[in-house]
């Protein structure tokens, strides 16, 4: 081991550095992380500190095996000193899952043979558990660490909970079109006229929100040389009509040297109408006879769907470290049920486990 010997350390230690006087923060190399790894992995490895396996679903290897080289040399602390006699881990290999609200098994188990059914032994349990409840309220699971002695009956040793107590409701945007009009739209009726601009969407699913952008350019022009009022119009069909979804007037009040005027129209509608098949277009007319009103081209509409998105599980890691079981026996299993209140769901994660030391 050393320390950090860059040339952007100060006193062989680590700094952030200072931008504004141009010192660099230190440079953390690969020979410095490597020692520190391998320092600490002697220690796991070591046959005094129990000759553990790494495992990286851990972090509490070092601490485990500096208690086991302590209680090696005899500072175990009451219980008396002493080497293992034998160190075993059983992990899971998938996630298990319940909604269950009786203990159901998980796929944290092992079936531990002692040295000397007499030994006492120390139990350490590492959980990757998940709660949720689907409609993102409340939620609480248990997990128990249980125990078999020679194929009897299981008994409890350690129960923990874990608990979702707030959630947070969003959205998430999983597809957008846009439809684009390619050329001006022009009328001079005074009755609702179609641009050509429509949008034929397709959603996901029908029962997401969906959000409608219109962005309109909009003339409105009197050939008389006076004032012009038109109206531009966004519109949804509901199957059998089209219904107005949002109105965008251009009124002007001109000099006769001025009898055009362009606007530029932009709004947002959200529609929660459950739709297989939406349609929107934009429609337009005149509002008195001698105007003119134009859709230029480039208007669009865009449709963006949103899902619904609940922030509805609560992720933690549970330890439990040198629980001391000193029941005598020539077999025991140990293993990690949990159960789950109405509606919830709990879900014990890959790598999860029990490490059993002998002593």
């Amino acid at each position: 081991m050393k320390r950090i010997d860059h040339s952007t350390a100060q006193n062989n230690l680590f700094t952030e550095g200072n931008p504004t006087t141009g010192v660099p923060a230190t440079t953390v190399t690969a020979e410095w992380l490597n020692l520190v790894q391998e320092e600490i992995c002697n220690i796991i490895e070591d046959s005094d500190g129990g000759n553990t396996p790494l495992n990286g679903a851990s972090n509490v290897q070092l601490k485990e095996a500096v208690a086991a080289m302590i209680a090696a040399a005899g500072g175990g602390g009451g219980g008396g000193g002493g080497a293992f006699a034998k160190t075993d881990f059983g992990y899971a290999g998938s996630d298990s899952s319940t909604t269950s609200t009786s203990n159901q098994t998980t796929n944290v188990s092992k079936v531990y043979t002692p040295v000397d059914g007499t030994s006492r032994r120390l139990v350490s349990v590492y959980l990757d558990w998940v709660v949720q409840d689907a409609a993102g309220s409340e939620a609480t699971a248990y997990a128990v660490l249980e125990k078999s002695i020679d194929g009897g009956a299981y008994t409890t040793i350690k129960e923990f909970t874990n608990q979702l107590q707030q959630t947070a409701n969003g959205e998430l945007l999983i597809n957008t079109n846009k439809t684009v009009l390619g050329s001006d739209a022009v009328t001079t009726s005074t009755t609702i006229q179609p641009t050509g601009l429509q949008s034929n969407y397709t959603p996901i699913d029908g029962n997401n929100k969906r959000l409608i952008q219109a962005f309109v350019k909009h003339r409105s022009q009197d050939t008389n040389g006076g004032a012009a009022s038109t109206t531009a119009v966004l519109e949804y069909y509901t199957g059998s009509v089209w219904q107005e979804l949002a109105s965008m007037a251009n009124q002007g009040n001109h000099p006769a040297t001025s009898s055009i005027q362009e606007l530029t129209h932009f709004v947002e509608i959200e529609d929660e109408t459950n739709d297989s098949s939406p349609q929107y277009r934009i429609s337009h007319y005149a509002n008195n006879s001698g105007d003119t009103s134009t859709v230029r081209a480039d208007s669009f509409i865009n449709v963006q769907e949103f899902s619904k998105l609940v922030i509805n599980n609560n992720r933690k890691t549970c330890y439990a470290e040198f629980i001391d079981d000193s029941d005598a026996t020539t077999n025991v299993t140990y293993r990690i049920s949990h159960r789950v209140a109405n509606g919830d769901t709990s879900t014990i994660k890959t790598g999860s486990g029990i490490l059993i030391k002998e002593l």
